[in-house]
C-alpha cells in the first residue's frame, strides 16, 4: 500500500506547522551541528514491513524527512497538522513505483506542473 499527495505551492502565509532537520539538537549533541531539510512538497505514506511510514520529499525528490506512524489514520492526521491549508488530495501510486523522483514526476505531472 502507497498513498502520496502532492503540497500545495507554499506561500509567506501557509507555512507548515513543523519544521524538519538533519542532526540532533543542540542540547542533545552537545552543540554539533543541525541543518534544516528540505521543504516538502511530495507527500508518501507506505506500508514497509508491516510498519506505516510518512515520507516527505521535495519537488525533485529529495528526502526531506520521515515519521512512524501506528496506522494510517494517525499518519493522514500528522500531514493535516503540520500541512493544513497545504495539504492536497491523496492518491494511490501506480504498483511499482517507488523512487522518490519517480513519484515526484509522477504528482506534478498529474497536477500540470510538470
Amino acid at each position: 500500500m502507497a498513498i502520496a499527495m502532492l503540497l500545495k505551492k507554499d506561500n509567506v502565509k501557509l507555512l507548515p506547522r513543523v519544521r524538519h532537520f538533519i542532526g540532533f539538537p543542540a542540547e542533545l549533541s552537545g552543540g554539533g551541528p543541525q541543518r534544516p531539510m528540505p521543504a516538502a512538497r511530495v507527500l508518501l505514506i507506505k506500508e514497509d514491513h508491516g510498519q506505516l511510514f510518512l515520507f516527505r520529499y521535495d519537488e525533485q525528490g529529495t528526502f526531506a524527512g520521515d515519521t512512524w506512524h501506528r496506522n494510517l489514520e494517525d499518519a493522514k492526521h500528522q500531514v493535516e497538522f503540520e500541512y493544513g491549508p497545504l495539504a492536497g488530495e491523496w492518491v494511490e501510486l501506480p504498483e511499482g513505483m517507488k523512487e522518490p523522483k519517480e513519484i515526484a514526476e509522477h504528482l506534478l505531472r498529474a497536477a500540470g506542473e510538470n
